[in-house]
């Protein structure tokens, strides 16, 4: 004969089998409403457009722009600026070679013949090293 204990946990185990049994129907459940997804990619989403156009290597002479548009008027002032300053700069970098070469003579003029000499056969040298390599 069974007794009161017994019973009990029989009584038990059937609750725990039940509830077992409910989470893997509840678990199914789910699954089935699961939806499955999958990313697939499309390429590359970038739109390649000139924006600017310049004339040489950073030189500022803009041949092409996608946003400013300049007149034929506009760009003959600008191109009028541009040489005006070429002129400049090279009017400066003669004028300081000048300087540089009147400096020099100046220092030679200080030196005595033995000294002259002795620079000039240094810069000889010089020169003759360089045209070697």
């Amino acid at each position: 004969m069974k007794n009161a204990e017994d019973e009990e946990t029989e009584n038990k185990n059937e609750k725990k089998d039940g509830e077992k049994n409910k989470n893997k129907s509840n678990k199914k459940e789910e699954e089935d409403n699961r939806v499955k997804v999958k990313l697939v990619e499309l390429g590359p989403r970038i739109d390649l457009s000139i924006k600017k156009i310049e004339e040489g290597f950073l030189k500022g002479n803009v041949v092409y722009h996608s946003v400013i548009k300049k007149t034929k008027k506009e760009i003959r002032e600008i191109m009028e600026k541009i040489k005006l300053k070429n002129k400049l700069k090279k009017q400066r970098k003669m004028e300081q070679e000048k300087n540089v070469e009147n400096k020099i003579q100046k220092e030679e003029e200080k030196l005595t013949e033995e000294e002259r000499e002795e620079l000039r056969i240094s810069k000889l040298l010089i020169f003759l090293k360089n045209k070697k390599i």
